[in-house]
């Protein structure tokens, strides 16, 4: 299996335990915020793509085996545009790309932009789900020292504990 859907799936992995955290989380009446939201409301598009890659697995590995070069080059178009990016500009960047290298990708290669695209989007979820956890984790114990406060009005209780 490709280097690209072993991280993609191993993200999707990473995804789904932090969801069922949320889910866990929001049936307890916690407050998870808008982003952690839109995880829960768009989670079965994250399903729907981990099994459309997993069942064509050997297609897409064939695809990417000649693609590393074009995935470094996807990955710096998003980034520079702050993964906001659209069919139109990425087509204009990758033709910009081409004319100043004096090199174009072969078909293989702009047949894996898809898939390629796919995976740098959910390594970037992954990447905001693993800081949302943090913020998440350090709320909670904020609240925990608020609780102990409110029952003890102990001030040692708050000095005491460990908290950015």
């Amino acid at each position: 299996m490709h280097k690209y859907i072993k991280k993609f799936l191993l993200d999707c992995s990473y995804i789904n335990d932090y969801y069922n955290y949320l889910v866990d989380k929001t049936k307890s009446l916690q407050y998870v915020g808008i982003t952690n939201e839109w995880l829960i409301d768009n989670y079965y598009l994250i399903v729907e793509y981990k099994k459309s890659i997993y069942d064509d697995r050997r297609g897409i590995s064939k695809k990417l085996s000649k693609s590393n070069s074009i995935y470094e080059i996807i990955l710096n178009i998003v980034k520079n545009n702050e993964y906001n990016i659209n069919y139109k500009t990425l087509v204009k960047e990758i033709n910009s790309y081409q004319r100043k290298q004096g090199l174009y990708f072969s078909y293989k290669e702009i047949s894996a932009i898809p898939e390629i695209l796919l995976f740098i989007y959910i390594s970037r979820l992954t990447e905001i789900c693993k800081e949302s956890y943090k913020e998440l984790i350090a709320n909670e114990k904020v609240l925990h020292i608020v609780d102990s406060l409110e029952d003890n009005s102990d001030v040692n209780v708050f000095i005491n504990n460990d908290f950015d």
